[in-house]
């Protein structure tokens, strides 16, 4: 019978290298997108359909999501965290755990990498699908994130963790301070779309944390064919 406690950080890289799989399977902290069900299909979905060349991650955390990001893209798959100890961590758990070749861990500040990142890829060729999951305590840098993907001058989409929808109190969001993770982060354009789920928080599983999905007008018919996505006016 499965444990019915919290699995914090260290007992959960233990479960996932020592433990078969049924034990820990439904504790959202270790399965990718936090174990949203609802969220992996929309990304699949998104994948399928804007086919990405380059993926990039900004908060690796345990790097349970990673590896699914990874498949999606036809390129390369970045992924950045900023805490030492835990991009430790996640850096023994891809070793120990065969990694695709194509997952590039850094150790930084999310902003200055992205941008890096970005200037080494092409905006007539590559098209860049962004999870946005580094804001944490007083460090909130998803508005410079979107900003430097639309200096960038590329096709991306990027999907913002944590995420308010006013819409649906059930999909629950991260504040810091006065601070919310929703549409008041997304920096001032014209041109930008947001898109929420369209399906209520009571069928989701996991987590249910809300999810921003984020383009520019250029990209928007992507996010509009998917049924499980509504356009957020901004």
């Amino acid at each position: 019978m499965a444990p019915k406690f919290y699995f914090g950080q260290q007992l959960s890289e233990f479960c996932l290298d020592h433990i078969k799989p049924h034990v820990y399977f439904d504790k959202w902290a270790i399965q990718p997108f936090n174990g949203q069900a609802r969220r992996m299909a929309v990304i699949w979905e998104i994948a399928r359909t804007f086919k990405p060349t380059v993926g990039v991650e900004t908060g690796t955390f345990m790097g349970s999501s990673t590896p699914y990001l990874a498949t999606m893209v036809e390129k390369e798959m970045y992924t950045i965290e900023i805490d030492k100890p835990t991009f430790d961590l996640a850096t023994e758990r891809f070793e120990k755990n065969g990694h695709q070749k194509n997952i590039n861990l850094i150790l930084g500040d999310s902003v200055l990498q992205i941008e890096t990142i970005l200037d080494g890829l092409n905006p007539n060729e590559d098209r860049v699908l962004a999870y946005l999951d580094a804001h944490w305590y007083d460090a909130i840098p998803t508005t410079e994130e979107i900003e430097a993907l639309i200096n960038w001058g590329g096709s991306w989409i990027a999907v913002i963790d944590d995420f308010k929808i006013d819409s649906d109190s059930g999909y629950r969001f991260d504040s810091y301070g006065e601070v919310e993770i929703g549409k008041d982060v997304l920096p001032s354009n014209r041109d930008l779309r947001l898109f929420v789920p369209s399906i209520s928080s009571e069928y989701e599983t996991g987590r249910r944390k809300g999810t921003g999905y984020v383009c520019m007008k250029s990209d928007a018919k992507v996010l509009e064919s998917i049924s499980d996505l509504t356009e957020y006016r901004l």
